[in-house]
């Protein structure tokens, strides 16, 4: 589409003739310079006119747009910039009401609605000083320290009334122009050039967060995120799920505090899987893991004598001999002395006092147990094991000598 085009409809009947002429250019597809439509009408003798007109330039509106009736009761006028965004005044007419829009940019500054007969204001709205400063700030944009502390952003808007009393009615008056395939943009059937007007557009503020506000969120959300994964870590499972759902909230769209809740779920419908995998680990001898998954497994099913005893022993075999003795004096707790692991238990206990200090009080359960069976074997013999295995570990004590020769099996015990 390159060139001028003009049509003219006329329509007469029972002594009315309704003229409408349109007149447009075309440059390389786009519409540009001067749109215009004139409707004249012929009612009984009586005489009635409207214009409308707007200027293109390669389909963006731009410069001065205004319909005008001879009744003088449906009139716009008004002005859009280059990228056709409105700007200064647009004044609207609409019966004995007239609506007086200012912008700047394509802001909005103020609207003032007025009935003309009564002089009484029924619209009344101006921006504040504080959004009108963000907004030329913002549009200036040249200071990124100032910019990066403003709370706001500039968006493209939206008007319901601008769009009914101006938008609207001014693209109205070249809808009827599509019959005859040439009206420009978003009022065009032609496969050509389907291309939407660019223009009576406005700009808005919206509420933004500051540099300073995301910097402080983030320190929060990291803070609190510590918080839960020492929950977590230090198997305090429900305090650690119930700060990682606080923590969803401050980043909608972080995906590590919903993973943590979803494994913290997992691990509370199947705890019977993670100590499958605590036993590979110990078998595998990555003890460390071994008593991580473990340890899962007696929180989400807690007090299993021999699952405590297998986890104190791993202690003492990574020479976390405080924690051993911790967790087998929970286990002689729960454990009845007719349960399978109560004399593991027990032998285990005194090793825990022995490596932690308290000899005499591991001296005394040495010696107390001396006759007792642990499993298919005699409490020395337990012992003696346990003391060689704890030498292969390089775990030495000066007492292992005298406690085997007051339990008489000395000579199994190998020398350090």
């Amino acid at each position: 589409k390159n060139g001028n085009w003009s049509v003219k409809v006329s329509v007469s009947g029972e002594g009315n003739t309704v003229t409408r002429n349109y007149n447009g250019i075309f440059k390389d597809g786009f519409p540009n310079g001067l749109w215009s439509t004139t409707l004249t009408a012929i009612k009984k003798s009586k005489s009635e006119t409207e214009s409308c007109s707007m200027i293109f330039n390669n389909n963006i509106i731009q410069g001065e747009f205004k319909k005008i009736s001879s009744e003088g009761i449906n009139n716009i006028s008004g002005s859009l910039d280059k990228m056709g965004y409105f700007t200064g005044k647009t004044i609207v007419k609409k019966g004995d009401n007239e609506y007086q829009f200012t912008f700047n940019n394509g802001l909005l500054l103020s609207l003032i609605g007025r009935n003309l007969q009564t002089g009484t204001i029924f619209e009344n709205y101006k921006i504040n000083e504080e959004e009108l400063n963000a907004f030329n700030l913002l549009l200036i944009g040249k200071d990124s320290s100032i910019i990066d502390e403003i709370p706001y952003k500039i968006v493209d808007g939206n008007n319901a009334l601008l769009e009914r009393l101006v938008i609207s009615e001014l693209k109205t008056n070249f809808k009827e122009a599509s019959l005859f395939d040439v009206t420009p943009g978003d009022l065009s059937n032609d496969e050509y050039n389907k291309s939407t007007w660019i223009g009576f557009k406005i700009r808005a503020l919206e509420k933004s967060e500051t540099k300073s506000e995301r910097i402080k969120k983030e320190q929060e959300y990291n803070d609190v995120v510590k918080q839960a994964d020492e929950y977590f870590n230090n198997f305090k499972f429900k305090e650690a799920k119930s700060i990682y759902i606080k923590v969803s909230n401050l980043k909608k769209n972080e995906e590590y505090p919903w993973n943590r809740i979803r494994l913290i779920e997992e691990m509370q419908r199947n705890p019977q899987k993670y100590l499958e995998i605590g036993a590979n680990y110990q078998k595998n001898g990555k003890l460390d893991s071994a008593i991580y998954y473990c340890k899962v497994f007696d929180y989400f099913r807690p007090n299993t004598p021999s699952i405590l005893n297998s986890i104190g022993f791993m202690y003492i075999e990574t020479k976390q001999f405080s924690e051993a003795l911790i967790t087998f004096e929970k286990a002689l707790s729960v454990t009845e002395t007719t349960d399978p692991s109560y004399s593991y238990i027990v032998g285990n206990l005194a090793h825990s006092y022995l490596l932690t200090g308290n000899t005499e009080k591991a001296k005394g359960i040495y010696y107390l147990n001396k006759r007792t069976r642990v499993g298919n074997q005699s409490w020395p013999n337990m012992v003696v094991t346990d003391f060689n295995a704890f030498i292969d570990l390089g775990i030495k004590n000066e007492f292992y000598f005298e406690i085997a020769e007051k339990l008489g099996v000395e000579t199994l015990l190998k020398k350090p």
